[in-house]
C-alpha cells in the first residue's frame, strides 16, 4: 500500500531524470521548432485590400522572412519560460490530486492535459506584444534593405498585414511549447510513473498467491458450498 505521502511523494523523492533524457527532450524541440516554422508560407494571411502583394511577390517573402526572423528570435526563451512555470505548478497540483492514485496511465492523461493547457495559455500571453514589435520592425528594416519605399508598401499596409498574421506566428509558439511541456513532464514524473507501475504489478503478484492458498485449503478440505462460492466468484 502507498504510504502517507502517497505514490508521487515517493516518486519525487527519488533522483530526477538523467541528463540524457533531458537534452533528447531538448534535440527534438529544436528539431521541432524548425519543423513548425517551415510551415509558416502556408499559413500566412495576405489581405486583397493591399494588392501590393499580388502585383509584388518580393513583399510576401519579405513578410514571410520578417515573421521567421521575429520568431526566431523570441521562441526558445518564451517556450522555455512557460514550460518551466506550467511544468512547475503542474507538479505540485499533481502531487495534492493525484499523489494517492496507483494508475500511471490516469496520472499521465492528467499531467499531459494540465500541463499542455497552462504552457500554452502563458506562451500566448507571454509572446502576442514582443512578437508583434518585432514583426513590425522587420518588416520595416528588411523592406528598406530590399531597396522598397514606404510608398510600396504604406505604414497601414504592414500594421494590417502583421495584425493579420499575429495569431497564425503566435499558434506555433503555442504549439512548440505545449508540446515541449507534455515531454518535459513525463521526463519529470517517470519516476512517479514507475512507482505506480512496481505497486499494481506486487499487488497483482500478491493476489494471485493469496488466492493460490484458498484454492489449495478448499482442494485440501472440500467444502462443497464454499467451493460453489469460489467458483462463482470467478
Amino acid at each position: 500500500m502507498p504510504t502517507a505521502g502517497g505514490f508521487m511523494g515517493a516518486g519525487v523523492g527519488q533522483a530526477g531524470p538523467g541528463e540524457g533524457a533531458q537534452q533528447a527532450v531538448q534535440d527534438a524541440f529544436l528539431r521541432r521548432i524548425d519543423e513548425l516554422i517551415a510551415q509558416l508560407p502556408g499559413q500566412l494571411l495576405f489581405n486583397p485590400a493591399y494588392p501590393m502583394f499580388q502585383s509584388t511577390t518580393a513583399l510576401k517573402r519579405i513578410v514571410h522572412l520578417s515573421i521567421d526572423r521575429a520568431l526566431r528570435e523570441i521562441i526558445n526563451p518564451v517556450v522555455e519560460r512557460s514550460v518551466t512555470i506550467a511544468g512547475i505548478s503542474s507538479r505540485d497540483l499533481l502531487m495534492k490530486d493525484f499523489g494517492m492514485e496507483s494508475d500511471d496511465g490516469k496520472l499521465r492523461q492528467a499531467a499531459h492535459l494540465m500541463v499542455s493547457k497552462l504552457a500554452g495559455s502563458l506562451a500566448l500571453v507571454t509572446c502576442k506584444e514582443p512578437l508583434r514589435t518585432s514583426m513590425l520592425n522587420n518588416i520595416r528594416t528588411m523592406m528598406l534593405q530590399s531597396g522598397f519605399s514606404e510608398d510600396t508598401l504604406p505604414e497601414q499596409a504592414i500594421i494590417g498585414t502583421v495584425q493579420d498574421n499575429l495569431d497564425v506566428a503566435c499558434n506555433i509558439i503555442k504549439t512548440a511549447a505545449q508540446e515541449k511541456a507534455v515531454k518535459d513532464i513525463d521526463v519529470n514524473l517517470t519516476p512517479a510513473y514507475a512507482a505506480r507501475r512496481k505497486h499494481r504489478e506486487v499487488s497483482s503478484s500478491v493476489l494471485s498467491s493469496e488466492m493460490s492458498i484458498v484454492l489449495n485449503l478448499t482442494l485440501d478440505r472440500p467444502d462443497k458450498s464454499l467451493w460453489i462460492r469460489l467458483r462463482s466468484a470467478t
